[in-house]
């Protein structure tokens, strides 16, 4: 919408007070930023906002089809902070005139608190309702870093295998004291095809990819986006999953198993041996002691002569008790 200058603002401070911030927060700015978009408005326009990190904000522009406001400084950027009854128009903190961008620092951000945004030439100024949102609705993180995959385990038929991949959180997105809780979807394709599977969204930097084939490549990326909020940031830098054989250290399991067994029954055979020649074995450790083998002696009578002494020797114990 454009309108003249000299009532501009009192008829623009009527609209944005009559404006329900309530029911439309994130309106704005619903599509992605595209300066040559055919069906974009003829009139100069905001093509995007975003914040990355809920501490600071961006908007671009675009002159349309009026190519005499394409100059540097032939458009400017004022924006209008619901902050108190006394808010007024201001101007763009910081221009980058190269990318037709307006660059809201850490004190010109706020959130939970509307703003609204206008372009004005020396003549007219151009204002468009759903020019209007809050920082937390504009959030797009960056996407996360250090993307790296490593292999759980193989199916027992060598046919898929399962994969945990883990990242860390975008550098710009303060997570650790809770100033911006994200959420991440994982999405991976096989190479050389054009269908994604995205995974359940979820908090967590790592998740696990189960089923992918044996000798097949996949190519996974992430992308997060806060976790109240609908609107995503750009993906990450994709990886590469490629498993074409059995690692070593799964096929050295099944060697293991063999080995043991084939201790176990090398010492049951052992033990089978021993019982089954256990005389024999006996007869090698314990050979019998051989009888006395003098001529002239004859054995009987050497065991009756025998069996006299140790009668003499108990006789004689018993006569010598008595007497004393």
């Amino acid at each position: 919408m454009a309108v003249s200058s000299p009532s501009s603002n009192i008829l623009l401070l009527l609209l944005i007070s009559s404006l329900d911030w309530l029911s439309t927060p994130g309106l704005a700015f619903v599509s992605d930023r595209d300066h040559t978009n055919p069906s974009a408005p003829l009139e100069p326009h905001f093509t995007e906002c975003i914040s990355r990190e809920q501490e600071t904000f961006r908007c671009w522009w675009s002159p349309g089809t009026f190519h005499n406001l394409s100059t540097p400084g032939a458009l400017r950027v004022f924006y209008f902070k619901k902050e108190s009854p006394t808010s007024e128009w201001r101007e763009c903190p910081q221009y980058i005139h190269s990318n037709r961008e307006c660059f809201f620092d850490k004190n010109h951000t706020s959130i939970w608190i509307p703003y609204c945004m206008q372009l004005r030439s020396q003549n007219t100024t151009f204002f468009n309702d759903d020019d209007c949102f809050t920082v937390e609705n504009i959030v797009r993180p960056d996407p996360p870093v250090s993307l790296n995959w490593t292999l759980l385990n193989i199916s027992p038929s060598g046919l898929s295998y399962d994969v945990m991949v883990n990242w860390e959180p975008p550098p710009s997105a303060d997570v650790r004291t809770g100033w911006m809780r994200i959420m991440y979807e994982i999405q991976y394709r096989e190479r050389n095809t054009t269908k994604w599977e995205a995974l359940e969204m979820q908090p967590q930097s790592q998740q696990t990819i189960f089923g992918l084939h044996i000798g097949k490549g996949y190519e996974v990326h992430i992308r997060c986006r806060m976790q109240a909020f609908t609107k995503f940031g750009e993906f990450s830098s994709s990886i590469f999953i490629h498993v074409t054989e059995i690692p070593s250290r799964e096929t050295t399991f099944p060697l293991a198993v063999v080995l043991v067994f084939g201790i176990v029954g090398i010492l049951i055979l052992i033990m089978l041996i021993i019982v089954s020649q256990q005389h024999r074995l006996m007869m090698i450790l314990l050979p019998p002691v051989p009888a006395p083998k003098i001529k002239g002696i004859d054995p009987e009578l050497l065991k009756v002569h025998l069996f006299l002494l140790g009668y003499s020797a108990l006789l004689g114990c018993f006569l010598y008790e008595q007497k004393y």
